[in-house]
């Protein structure tokens, strides 16, 4: 099965915008979004505020919260930026400082106009569950990226934690650790599964479960859904690789065995002959010659009458042992 991965992120991420958030959450969503997309500019009036993104529909929706925090309408415009990497249509939001200073300490990013908050405060999510989620869902949106394999096969081919990916790309690193801690308690991970490169200010999650239980965390009912039929997929294919695998060893080792058979028995016609045998070893010794490709079960269908597995496979043992001592007295 293949699957487009930017359609999959997509998705995720519109799904993530539409979510109907609480305006008594505003101030938490608004905090995550800055502290992954938000530019500060230190002016005489104290910080200025502004967001740039190509998602219009991602600005238009911080365009919302921030006029509705503010109590007056904060638009947006369109431009092309052609920054070496960082090129095409964007569109940027920019609140003056006369505005941003009170929008900075509702979110907890500035207190007294020029201090940078270095935590997460209970009081900025109102101490709530789905406060602590919505900045999930903000700080995501503005940097989050989602990393997933193009088909079920690459989730084969190569280790779990190398095909799926979550990450966090702040713009500071002055509450990664933080925010490292609201993740893994969110998600109900681990600490030691969330990680964080501190020279890129980057938190990130390696395993599909990982991955999954963030997404459930920040509402992502589509990203969940998918995330486990991939992973049952997964399963179904790793359970079939193991078969196969069980199968073929089965096929070597069968092989391998009639090999020593034919061998022991063309030991024995080439020294002692068959003349000591009794009527059944030879029957043994004759219908294994002429039948080198059957199975025991099989083969005994050939003697005359037909014989048991177990009859064909107690001469054949025996042919072993007067073969092993013929190889002895060697």
């Amino acid at each position: 099965m293949t699957r487009d991965r930017r359609e999959i992120g997509v998705k995720v991420r519109q799904e993530l915008i539409d979510y109907p958030e609480e305006e008594r959450f505003f101030p938490a969503y608004l905090s995550g979004v800055i502290r992954g997309l938000g530019e500060l500019e230190f002016t005489l009036k104290g910080f200025a505020l502004s967001f740039r993104h190509q998602d219009e529909s991602f600005i238009d929706k911080i365009s919302s919260v921030v006029g509705l925090l503010l109590g007056e309408k904060i638009s947006y415009y369109k431009t092309y930026l052609d920054a070496g990497l960082t090129k095409g249509d964007y569109f940027v939001l920019n609140v003056p400082a006369e505005s941003a200073r009170s929008l900075l300490e509702r979110c907890a990013i500035v207190k007294d106009r020029i201090e940078f908050v270095s935590d997460l405060p209970d009081d900025l999510f109102n101490n709530e569950e789905e406060g602590r989620r919505a900045y999930l869902r903000g700080l995501f949106l503005a940097c989050g990226y989602l990393g997933l394999p193009e088909e079920i096969n690459e989730w084969i081919n190569v280790k779990t934690k190398g095909g799926y990916s979550l990450e966090f790309n702040l713009n500071s690193s002055i509450v990664a650790d933080s925010i490292r801690t609201l993740i893994a308690g969110e998600a109900q991970l681990s600490e030691s599964a969330v990680r964080i490169r501190p020279r890129v200010n980057v938190v990130y999650v390696r395993t599909a479960e990982a991955v999954e239980a963030i997404l459930a965390a920040m509402g992502s009912t589509y990203g969940v859904l998918y995330l486990n039929e991939i992973m049952l997929e997964r399963q179904v294919k790793n359970d079939l690789n193991r078969a196969n695998n069980f199968d073929l060893a089965n096929i070597d080792k069968s092989v391998r065995a009639i090999e020593k058979q034919v061998a022991d028995v063309e030991l024995i016609l080439s020294t002692v002959g068959t003349s000591a045998l009794n009527e059944g070893l030879r029957e043994t010794c004759r219908l294994r010659l002429e039948y080198p490709d059957l199975g025991m079960e099989e083969l005994g269908q050939k003697f005359s009458p037909p014989v048991g597995k177990s009859c064909v496979n107690h001469r054949l043992r025996k042919l072993a042992e007067i073969a092993a001592d013929i190889r002895k007295r060697q």
